[in-house]
């Protein structure tokens, strides 16, 4: 990979992992001082936010990101730029239809899922702001200027907190509450980041909507294949946590939510590779877009698959933080973790044939995926409550991956998954023999650790990859440093 590509991989990686932690910190203040009811009620609110924004947002910021790669390949900025806002131009049309269809009464959204009406300002905010974010996103990533989502990121995340306190102390520890200061990271994310991509393009000159039925009709060609099963897999993975909080109620949806979400920053390493290789594989030809696939889909699985053993086996500790009640959700969380292979692989093959315009069969795969999580939904959520959504989710995971290596496999493209075994299976194992020890303090350090070691012995990691692991860690000029201090290390008890 080259430097620019990596450090774009980094920037996103770190735009993730820095508001997805600040977050984790958030549930855990709420759940430690309002319960898990409240956890519950809330995040119902924000799936129920989600569909909507999914449903508003057309895919346009997917579809888009196939020819804002392209346009970037060919250093043609005038028609990014046109064709960012021809973009920005659907949406607008869109959210507002999407709205308008919401407060219409007849439909009575709030009420058939079991939210109050008081929410519902809140849940306009929300939609608005995530649409508006996830077209400056993907524009950002496709220009390869990730590293300047870093800052509005962060400031986003931390500015919860503050209104939270606020809302504590002057008002009332209420769900309301919490739910204003979940909405705010949204509104002030949107409006930094649109400063930030109105900065970066007020530079290019032309006009900005030159060729608009063109572009529109390229975006939407792009954009619909992929919109149907995104609406059907946004209601799937936000039809678990309402159809958890419609028949079980908001305690059990917390339990589950909180599971959920630290399986989800854990696939952010795998989701920040792969948000980066989608524009960057649309400017490469066909041999160079294996030969990345391979390389992307190789470091997923090294930087993630050690972090995934500690969570598997040490995820009563990291559940207890949120209060005790959270400690039984320890099986819905080791058993999301099955999914995680699988969705490394998934996600850098559907990027690949998305970026090849195989849109008809991206359309096939979505639905059926989708549409057997949700049918297992209904049949597992009111026996089995979180950990049948959990099982839910794994099933829907297995079928995905057949679907996807039959796909793969027409397109010609070969898989090393006996490497990716390897990867997996060595930090697992290492995981399995320190919990039979119980060494105790220093576990999860070990762990890692005698994994990297493990797969420099067996050279299944090189220079390049250490360092940019380090560099998500730490600056780029320590980490390059570091790396030359371990491999000199390693070299010298040869094990490497």
């Amino acid at each position: 990979m080259s430097g620019s590509i990596s450090r774009n991989m980094i920037s996103v990686y770190v735009t993730n992992l820095v508001p997805a932690a600040l977050t984790y910190i958030f549930w855990l203040i709420v759940a430690n001082h309002a319960g898990a009811e409240t956890v519950g009620t809330v995040v119902a609110l924000g799936s129920l936010a989600m569909i909507l924004s999914s449903m508003a947002g057309l895919e346009v910021a997917i579809g888009m990101k196939r020819f804002l790669g392209k346009a970037v390949a060919d250093n043609n900025l005038l028609v990014f730029k046109q064709i960012f806002a021809s973009s920005m131009l659907i949406i607008a049309g869109t959210t507002t239809a999407t709205l308008l269809i919401m407060l219409h009464p007849f439909f009575d959204i709030l009420g058939r899922v079991g939210i109050k009406e008081q929410f519902l300002p809140v849940i306009v905010i929300i939609v608005v702001s995530n649409v508006l974010i996830n077209m400056l996103v993907n524009g950002l990533i496709s220009a390869l200027k990730s590293k300047l989502m870093i800052i509005p990121y962060i400031i986003s995340s931390s500015g919860r907190f503050p209104v939270l306190f606020l809302l504590f102390t002057l008002l009332e520890v209420s769900e309301m509450n919490v739910a204003w200061a979940y909405s705010s990271h949204y509104v002030v994310l949107s409006v930094i980041l649109a400063g930030v991509m109105f900065y970066a393009l007020r530079k290019i000159s032309g006009r900005l909507f030159a060729d608009l039925k063109n572009n529109t009709k390229l975006v939407l060609e792009g954009s619909l294949s992929k919109w149907l099963p995104q609406i059907v897999g946004v209601i799937e993975s936000s039809l678990a946590t309402l159809t958890i909080f419609s028949l079980k109620g908001a305690l059990e949806t917390g339990l589950y939510y909180i599971s959920f979400a630290i399986f989800s920053i854990i696939s952010m390493i795998p989701s920040a590779i792969n948000m980066v290789s989608h524009p960057v594989m649309s400017g490469m030809d066909t041999e160079r877009q294996k030969e990345f696939l391979s390389k992307s889909l190789k470091f997923g699985f090294l930087v993630t698959m050690p972090i995934a053993a500690v969570a598997y086996y040490y995820s009563e500790p990291i559940l207890t933080v949120f209060g005790k009640e959270f400690s039984v959700s320890t099986d819905i969380l080791s058993i999301l973790l099955i999914s995680l292979p699988m969705a490394i692989i998934m996600d850098g093959c559907f990027y690949l044939l998305f970026a090849r315009g195989n849109y008809r069969n991206l359309l096939y795969l979505g639905f059926s995926v989708n549409a057997t999580r949700m049918v297992a939904y209904f049949m597992l959520v009111p026996v089995y409550g979180g950990i049948g959504s959990a099982i839910a989710y794994v099933i829907g995971s297995v079928i995905q991956l057949s679907m996807t290596i039959i796909l793969v496999r027409k397109e010609k493209l070969k898989i090393d998954y006996r490497v990716y075994c390897i990867v997996g299976a060595i930090p697992f194992g290492i995981g399995y023999l320190l919990k039979i020890a119980e060494i105790g303090f220093g576990d999860f350090a070990i762990l890692v650790i005698a994994s990297l070691i493990a797969y420099s012995c067996l050279r299944l990691i090189n220079e390049s990859e250490i360092e940019i692991i380090l560099a998500v860690m730490m600056p780029p000029e320590k980490a390059h440093t570091t790396t030359r201090r371990i491999i000199e290390k390693l070299r010298q008890f040869r094990l490497m």
